[in-house]
C-alpha cells in the first residue's frame, strides 16, 4: 500500500508518495505534477505536467470521456475523442472541426472540408498572400473536372472548368447548362 504525505519545504509544498514528491506547489503559485521544478514564466501562474513519455489532461463530463490534449515526444495533440472541436472568442462559436475532418468557420455544421460562412449579408472571404500566392485546385483523376463554382443560396449558377480531357477551360452558365465561353489547349477562345 502506498504512503502518502505532505511536505512543506523552503516555502514550497510537495505532495509525497512512498517518499517520492508526486505533486509540487511553488511558493509563488506555479504547480508541477511529475516534476519537482515547474515552468515559471514572468507575471503567468504555470502548470507543468511531466510525464516518463507522455503528459495528458483527460476532459470528463458525468463520468464520460470527451476529449483530452497530450504530449508525447514529437507532438501536441488535442483530441476530442468522436467528438467535435470548438473554437469560442467572447463567448460565442467561430470554428468548429467536426469528428469527419470538416472545418466550418462561421458554421456549426459545415459539409464540406472547408467551409467558410459569415452570414447572409456579410461578405465572406479567405485570402491567400505571399510571394507567389496561389489556390490550387487538383483533382484526383483525369476521370472527373476541376470547378470554381459560384453559388446562390446553395444553387450553383455560374462554374468556371476544366474539362475531364484537359483540353479545355470553360465559364459555364449553369441555369442554361451551356458553356459562354472557352478556351482550348491550343490557344483557341470560343
Amino acid at each position: 500500500a502506498s504512503v502518502w504525505g505532505l511536505k512543506p519545504y523552503n516555502a514550497d509544498f510537495y505532495i509525497r508518495e512512498n517518499g517520492t514528491d508526486r505533486v509540487t506547489i511553488k511558493s509563488g503559485g506555479n504547480v508541477g505534477i511529475g516534476t519537482t521544478s515547474p515552468n515559471s514564466y514572468t507575471n503567468q501562474r504555470v502548470l507543468t505536467i511531466d510525464g516518463t513519455t507522455h503528459s495528458r489532461v483527460d476532459f470528463e463530463t458525468g463520468g464520460t470521456l470527451r476529449g483530452s490534449i497530450y504530449g508525447d515526444s514529437a507532438s501536441l495533440n488535442v483530441d476530442a475523442g468522436g467528438n467535435y472541436t470548438r473554437f469560442y472568442t467572447g463567448n460565442t462559436e467561430k470554428m468548429r472541426l467536426t469528428s469527419a475532418g470538416k472545418l466550418g468557420i462561421g458554421t456549426t455544421s459545415p459539409s464540406h472540408n472547408l467551409d467558410v460562412t459569415a452570414g447572409a449579408t456579410a461578405p465572406s472571404s479567405i485570402r491567400v498572400d505571399g510571394g507567389h500566392a496561389s489556390l490550387i485546385i487538383d483533382r484526383a483523376s483525369a476521370s472527373y473536372d476541376s470547378n470554381l463554382t459560384f453559388q446562390t443560396n446553395g444553387a450553383t449558377k455560374w462554374r468556371l472548368w476544366n474539362h475531364s480531357n484537359d483540353t479545355t477551360l470553360a465559364i459555364r452558365d449553369e441555369a442554361n447548362a451551356a458553356d459562354v465561353m472557352t478556351w482550348e489547349t491550343g490557344g483557341n477562345v470560343g
